[in-house]
C-alpha cells in the first residue's frame, strides 16, 4: 500500500505521501538545538534519512503479526491487526496536499523536474547576458550565469508546496498606510519588471562548497512594493510569511535596498517550483535564508521578531560575508606557466581584488578579476603560475571586498552565521 500510495504521489503532486507529512511534522516539533545538531552532524542527509526511518516504522506496524497485539486469543486479536492495517491504507492513501509543513534541511545537487504551472501573465525580460570571459586565461572556470538546472536548493519541505499563478495573492500589511492585496499578473503591470545578476549562497555553504550559484533574476523592486504601501511611523522590519509555513524577518532598510526583488522569473524563465514560484524574495546582500520561497504574505513591524532559523540558533542579521573559491587549476609541472581560477563573491559590496598564495600565506598576488554581470554577482579570477620545483603545493586565495576588507582568515563551521576562512586546494607538480 506504500508503494501504490507513493506511486499516487508521483502521478498527482496534490496527494501527499503520508510518511512524508509525519516526517515534515516530527521535524517541526523537533527543539532547535537537536535541529542544528542533526543539521552540523548529517548535513545533506538528514530529511532523507528522517524520511526513510519513518516508512520503516510505517513498514514495521502494517506487517505486525497478530503476535504483537495484547489480546490473550485470537478472536481479540484479529480485529485489532485488519482495523491497524485499514488506519495504515486510508492514511497512505489519502493525506492532503495541504499538510504541514515541515523543517528539515534538502540540499539536492540538482534541481528536480519542475511541476508544471500557468504563467501567462509574466511580463517578457531582457535575455539574459553572455558571459564575459576572462583573457587571457585559458582555464575552465565557473561561467559568469550558473543555469536554473545546476542551481542548488536548499529549504525546510521534504515536498514543495504547489501554489497556481491564477491563485496566488500577496498581502502587504502591519505598519502600513495603504494595505495591499496583489496578484500575479497585477503586481507585474502595476510595478517595473526588472533584472538583476545576483549571488544566491546559503548560510551553511562551507568554505570552497557549492552551495552558492549567480543568476539573472527578474521581478519588481520590494523597494517600490513598500512604498505603494507606505511604511509608517515606528516601522523597522519586514516580515515574509510563506506557503510552506516558513517565516523570516530582515531589516526595512535592506528590503529598501535597490537591488532587492519581489522575484518572478530567474534566467529568463518562469521560477520552478524548487525555487518558489510565483513569487520569492531576493536580497542579494544577505544568505539564502533571508531569501524566502512561495512568499505569500509581508508584515511591516515595529521591532525584531525572529524567524524560523533564528529561533533554532542561527543569525538574525545574515548578511552575506566575503569568500573566494578555487574551482580549477592546469596542468602542474615544474618550469612551466599554468593557471589557477575560481570566483569571489561578497553580497552587494562587490570585489575589488583577489589575492593567491603559492607558500602558505607568508606572500601573496593579485589574481586577474573578470567583468561582473551586475553590482551583486560574483566575480571570476584567474592567475598565472610558474612552479620552480616539484611536489605538493598547497595553493589558498582571499578576496577584497568593494568596502576594501579582506576575507576573514579565521577558520569557522558555518553555524550560527556564515563559514570564514580561507580555500585552500592542493596541487601536485610534476617534474
Amino acid at each position: 500500500m506504500l508503494a501504490f500510495a507513493w506511486s499516487v504521489g508521483r502521478l498527482r503532486p496534490d496527494v501527499a505521501f503520508a510518511p512524508v507529512s509525519v516526517a515534515e511534522r516530527l521535524v517541526r516539533l523537533a527543539p532547535g538545538d537537536t535541529a542544528t545538531l542533526a543539521i552540523e552532524s548529517l548535513g545533506k542527509l538528514v530529511s532523507q534519512l528522517l524520511e526513510l526511518g519513518v516508512i520503516t516504522a510505517f513498514v514495521a506496524v502494517g506487517s505486525c503479526t497478530p503476535s504483537c497485539s495484547t489480546g490473550s486469543g485470537p478472536h481479540s486479536r484479529g480485529p485489532r491487526t485488519r482495523a491497524r492495517r485499514r488506519a495504515l491504507t486510508v492514511a497512505g492513501t489519502s493525506a492532503p496536499a495541504s499538510r504541514p509543513s515541515g523543517m528539515g534541511p534538502r540540499q539536492p545537487a540538482r534541481v528536480r523536474a519542475r511541476t508544471e504551472h500557468r504563467d501567462t501573465a509574466a511580463a517578457p525580460v531582457a535575455a539574459v547576458r553572455a558571459p564575459r570571459g576572462l583573457a587571457p586565461c585559458r582555464c575552465r572556470a565557473h561561467p559568469d550565469i550558473t543555469s536554473v538546472e545546476d542551481h542548488y536548493v536548499v529549504d525546510i519541505d521534504l515536498r514543495d508546496p504547489i501554489v497556481e499563478a491564477d491563485e496566488w495573492r500577496l498581502s502587504v500589511r502591519g505598519l502600513v498606510e495603504r494595505p495591499l492585496e496583489l496578484g500575479f499578473a497585477e503586481m507585474q503591470s502595476r510595478f517595473e519588471v526588472i533584472e538583476e545578476v545576483s549571488v544566491l549562497t546559503c548560510i551553511s555553504n562551507e568554505v570552497g562548497g557549492e552551495l552558492v550559484a549567480n543568476s539573472a533574476w527578474s521581478g519588481v523592486r520590494l523597494a517600490d512594493v513598500l512604498r505603494a504601501a507606505g511604511t509608517g511611523a515606528g516601522a523597522t522590519d519586514v516580515v515574509f510569511g510563506c506557503a510552506d509555513g516558513y517565516d523570516v524577518s530582515i531589516a526595512l532598510g535592506r528590503a529598501l535596498e535597490p537591488s532587492s526583488l519581489l522575484a518572478l522569473r530567474h534566467n529568463g524563465l518562469p521560477l520552478t517550483q524548487e525555487h518558489g514560484f510565483p513569487c520569492r524574495v531576493r536580497v542579494p546582500s544577505l544568505y539564502g535564508m533571508m531569501n524566502p520561497k512561495w512568499v505569500t504574505s509581508i508584515q511591516v513591524i515595529g521591532s525584531g521578531r525572529r524567524g524560523y532559523w533564528a529561533k533554532r540558533g542561527w543569525t538574525d542579521i545574515g548578511e552575506v560575508g566575503t569568500q573566494s573559491r578555487i574551482d580549477t587549476r592546469g596542468p602542474a609541472k615544474a618550469g612551466t606557466p599554468t593557471w589557477v581560477g575560481g570566483v569571489a563573491w561578497a553580497g552587494a559590496r562587490r570585489i575589488s581584488g583577489v589575492e593567491v598564495s603559492f607558500d602558505g600565506g607568508r606572500s601573496w598576488r593579485e589574481a586577474r578579476r573578470g567583468r561582473p554581470a551586475g553590482q551583486a554577482a560574483w566575480t571570476r579570477w584567474a592567475i598565472e603560475w610558474t612552479p620552480d620545483r616539484p611536489g605538493v603545493v598547497r595553493v589558498r586565495c582571499r578576496a577584497i571586498d568593494g568596502t576594501g576588507r579582506r576575507q576573514d582568515a579565521k577558520r569557522r563551521r558555518p553555524h550560527p552565521d556564515g563559514a570564514t576562512g580561507f580555500h585552500a586546494v592542493d596541487i601536485e607538480v610534476r617534474r
